[in-house]
């Protein structure tokens, strides 16, 4: 933004209003941004933690059972709430039941249920650089209407009607 609309391309003849035309089309881009921008700030908090399955754990973390399983060492059920332990093997983890029993058990069994602090932390990132594009776009709205004001008014004859009345448009 800050290229296409900076006070030396205002000097040309027409340049403000071309400048404004292409000012409008960037407007519904932001639009688009703020609208795409508001459905992810709201599923963020949805967002499953993907990464911290395979960051070691630096305190225990609750985690969720998505399957069954059986084995003689440990017997897991859907639904079921752990506390992972430690994550430092990816295909077995060890975790806490809540009889305070540690066993070890099949990473896949297990999800770390949301939010991801990384994607919330994302979302409010692209807030604020969206708020200040808005921002910025603002500023550039203002330059424009007030060099429109400066710059010679243009007619343009569109045409001649039936009645010998010419239609013209002044920009």
């Amino acid at each position: 933004m800050d290229t296409k609309f900076n006070q030396s391309n205002l000097d040309a003849p027409g340049a403000v209003a071309d400048l404004q035309i292409q000012l409008e089309r960037e407007d519904k881009k932001l639009a688009q941004v703020d609208k795409n921008l508001s459905l992810l700030k709201n599923k963020a908090p949805e967002i499953v933690p993907i990464k911290q399955r395979r960051t070691k754990v630096k305190q225990p973390v609750n985690i969720n059972a998505i399957c069954d399983w059986d084995s003689a060492d440990i017997e897991i059920s859907k639904g079921d709430v752990f506390t992972l332990m430690d994550n430092s093997k990816p295909d077995s983890w060890v975790v806490q039941n809540a009889k305070g029993e540690t066993k070890n058990a099949p990473a896949a069994c297990f999800v770390i249920p949301p939010p991801d602090q990384e994607a919330i932390d994302k979302a409010k990132s692209l807030e604020a650089e969206l708020s200040e594009a808005q921002k910025k776009k603002a500023v550039v709205q203002n330059k424009l209407k007030s060099s429109r004001t400066k710059e010679p008014i243009k007619t343009v004859q569109l045409g001649k009607l039936s009645t010998n009345t010419w239609i013209v448009l002044r920009i």
